[in-house]
């Protein structure tokens, strides 16, 4: 009887490794966009969290702050880029004595601007336009 379930057995192993890599697959080549401070102190990274939304959704994305191997802060948002994968093309940072300014763009929404603060707040700026 043990014999009969042995295909079984392999059909259900051979799905498991399979989601097992595709899901590894997905954490190791997921978008990332990484940029370093003046001084070199800090990085400011860019990180989709989930990919698009088919057909033409929004992604979910991190903004982190870290400092050496230290996150000291981060931001969730969402992207709404007509359904195109988060890139380089989709924030711009400038470097402030006390924060770094992050700006997110996508080609269905407004700008959004978010402040990374260097003691571990992070917060997103309300716009003249408001915010969505």
């Amino acid at each position: 009887m043990k014999e009969k379930n042995k295909p079984l057995r392999r059909l259900i192993i051979g799905v498991i490794a399979a989601a097992g890599i595709a899901a590894l697959f997905f954490w190791v080549t997921r978008p990332r966009v990484i940029d370093t401070s003046v001084n070199g102190e800090y990085t400011a990274e860019l990180l989709a969290v989930s990919g698009p939304d088919w057909p033409f959704g929004s992604q979910d994305g991190r903004l982190m702050l870290k400092k050496g191997i230290w996150t000291v802060c981060a931001q969730d948002f969402t992207l709404h880029n007509d359904g195109k994968s988060m890139g380089i093309s989709n924030w711009s940072i400038t470097w402030d004595d006390e924060k770094a300014v992050v700006t997110i763009n996508g080609e269905e929404q407004p700008d959004a601007v978010y402040h990374l603060y260097y003691n571990g707040t992070a917060f997103r700026v309300k716009s003249e336009k408001g915010v969505r």
